[in-house]
């Protein structure tokens, strides 16, 4: 929605010059239990981009690693290449989300040396597999992704999405999904939770899971509820501004939408 409006126009300024909101995307990967750096497999974690693998046992796999850095999506060129940086991956390895959630982190907070502090932050858990970095559900994963997130919802003010592709969901996996969410702003691990933002489960829209859902109108919620606002000038001394309001807020009693 950068470029075009919902009826797929192209966006203009009041003086008919094509224009955009200004929004940027950054892709991370996460697999391995290894982190990519300069051609070499390490401990370390860094945000080169690029899409690397590594052998272990005679076996390929992914390495986490950010594939795509900010990208400002002001251009259909760069919309065309976020795709086919996604299209041109194979899953291959295990679920490394704290691995992952740290490279989101890193990229937040630095912005790769530019000031993103006035900017609306939002960060995207995609995921199919249980937290580890081997098999099964480990908690350990699961904790430091959550100890991640935390630090983008408290510290950079991120508004962190889960969704989940899962046939089925419950238990320890079902609660790392919600924790990691904003669903749960203060969620530390996963044995402190923290609150919930709501005990109404129909308000908890932070966490989805796509299986049987359109994935697609999912994405279109995580983008509607991502929106920042602007301000048009209307006379001298007096703006506008209209906000683009979450899915998950609750309006007062006797409020329509129109109001």
């Amino acid at each position: 929605n950068d470029l075009y409006d919902d009826d797929g126009n192209r966006r203009k300024d009041e003086e008919g010059h094509d224009t955009y909101l200004g929004n940027q995307i950054s892709i991370v990967k996460f697999a391995g239990d290894t982190y990519y750096r300069n051609g070499q497999t390490t401990s370390t974690a860094n945000t080169d981009e690029g899409d690397d693998t590594y052998v272990d046992d005679g076996n390929t796999y992914n390495v986490t690693q950010v594939v795509k850095k900010f990208s400002p999506t002001a251009t259909d060129a760069n919309v065309t290449a976020l795709k086919n940086a996604v299209n041109g991956l194979d899953a291959a390895g295990a679920t490394a989300a704290d691995f992952g959630m740290n490279l989101a982190r890193l990229l937040v907070a630095t912005e790769l040396g530019e000031d993103r502090s006035e900017s609306t932050k939002t960060v995207v858990l995609f995921t199919d597999g249980e937290p580890n970095h081997g098999n099964g559900f480990d908690s350990t994963v699961a904790s430091d992704a959550i100890n991640h997130a935390k630090t983008l919802k408290g510290t950079y003010g991120a508004t962190v999405f889960s969704i989940g592709v899962f046939d089925s969901i419950s238990g320890d996996l079902e609660k790392y999904m919600n924790y990691v969410s904003s669903n749960y702003p203060t969620a530390t691990n996963m044995s402190q939770p923290g609150n919930p933002i709501s005990t109404d489960p129909d308000k908890l829209v932070y966490y989805q899971n796509a299986s049987g859902a359109d994935l697609s109108e999912i994405f279109k919620t995580v983008a509607q509820s991502s929106g920042g606002s602007g301000n048009t000038e209307v006379d001298e001394g007096s703006t506008v501004t209209v906000d683009v309001v979450a899915s998950s807020f609750s309006l007062p009693e006797n409020v329509t939408a129109d109001d």
